[in-house]
């Protein structure tokens, strides 16, 4: 379960705020080691507590006083870089509160815009008369930014035309009429067709009589916008009523 979030302020109670200082310094010293044992670095902690004249170090008094003169020799800029005092902490603390505070009224009043245009178009305030001068100008610098911004993105998303399709010469294809290329491209459907209509034997003793003698042509005509394939020719053993045509 996660830890609720802690409100950063002053602890007034005494107990409460010296038992949580204890336990605060307990793991502020693990993380030092922590720290100094993973990543191989120089790690010291001084915290004086409320009303101690000693400070608390880590690791020892002595490797403390060693990191921090070496810390006081590096160039003005390499140690100042992050360093802050009491006062610069809270000046940067209260600009960020700031900046909370300004992006918060920003979004209330894009919202009471927002709110005052949605009862303007549903006829809320006919003609506008019941308005101020600056609730007007609010909503119309509120309906010329939405126009910019459904502008800017109908270009973001405009998609350009595709590029012509390359020239194909024509010298060695035979370039016959499109009628002829939809005909090929119906024979498959046409054989298909036809393939359902079985020649059906009555009497098995017609077969030889059949063989080299059975002849048929198909020929297809358009009703209606549809192929309706006829039968022209039977054999002649089908007019002799030796056979039959089924439709399976």
């Amino acid at each position: 379960m996660a830890r609720k979030k802690v409100t950063l302020k002053y602890i007034a109670n005494d107990s409460t705020r010296r038992s949580r200082f204890r336990k605060r310094l307990r793991s502020l010293m693990k993380k030092a080691t922590e720290l100094a044992t993973m990543c191989d670095v120089k790690t010291c902690v001084v915290v004086y507590g409320e009303g101690e004249a000693e400070p608390q170090v880590f690791p020892s008094h002595a490797e403390a006083v060693d990191i921090l003169n070496e810390f006081k020799s590096m160039p003005e800029l390499g140690h100042c870089k992050k360093t802050m005092d009491q006062e610069a902490f809270l000046t940067q603390r209260i600009a960020k509160l700031r900046d909370q505070v300004d992006k918060a009224r920003r979004e209330c009043q894009d919202s009471e815009i927002r709110y005052l245009l949605y009862n303007i178009m549903h006829g809320n305030h006919p003609g506008l008369v019941d308005l101020s001068a600056e609730d007007v100008a609010r909503v119309g610098w509120k309906v010329d930014e939405l126009l910019k911004s459904l502008g800017e993105r109908m270009a973001k998303n405009h998609v350009q035309a595709p590029p012509p399709a390359p020239s194909v010469s024509t010298d060695s294809i035979d370039m016959a009429p499109p009628s002829q290329y939809l005909t090929r491209c119906a024979w498959p459907a046409i054989v298909r067709s036809i393939s359902r209509y079985l020649f059906t034997l009555v009497s098995p003793a017609l077969t030889p009589n059949l063989t080299g003698r059975a002849h048929e042509s198909v020929a297809t005509q358009e009703t209606d916008g549809r192929r309706a394939l006829t039968a022209v020719n039977g054999p002649s053993a089908c007019r002799n009523g030796g056979c039959r045509w089924s439709n399976k």
